[in-house]
């Protein structure tokens, strides 16, 4: 699942750090990444590597936050991906409190 969180506006050479509190059901059936997509925006990923952040495998809830700095002045795109990686795909992620500095 691809859930689009965050469309930021950024200052070219200024950092910005953004951070979501997540909860998992289960601590490693199933994954919780916040993303950036590699190669989207100039100066962030490659199209090889997209910038993320992974959600530690415990199933309280957890913030989870990543720090990047741009080279243009646009909008950037955060999303938050939830995948199946064992078992039956019966597991849930939770997503709550976004903040962004």
């Amino acid at each position: 699942m691809d859930l689009p969180i965050a469309k930021i506006l950024c200052t070219a050479g200024v950092q910005k750090t953004v951070a979501i509190w997540c909860k998992k059901s289960h601590a490693t059936d199933i994954g919780g990444r916040l993303v950036i997509v590699g190669n989207k925006f100039e100066g962030i990923g490659s199209t090889a590597s997209d910038v993320f952040v992974e959600a530690v495998n415990v199933t309280g809830w957890q913030q989870i936050s990543m720090t990047f700095t741009p080279a243009k002045t646009e909008v950037i795109e955060v999303e938050f991906w939830a995948y199946w990686l064992a078992n039956l795909a019966d597991e849930f992620v939770w997503v709550d409190d976004i903040s962004i500095v």
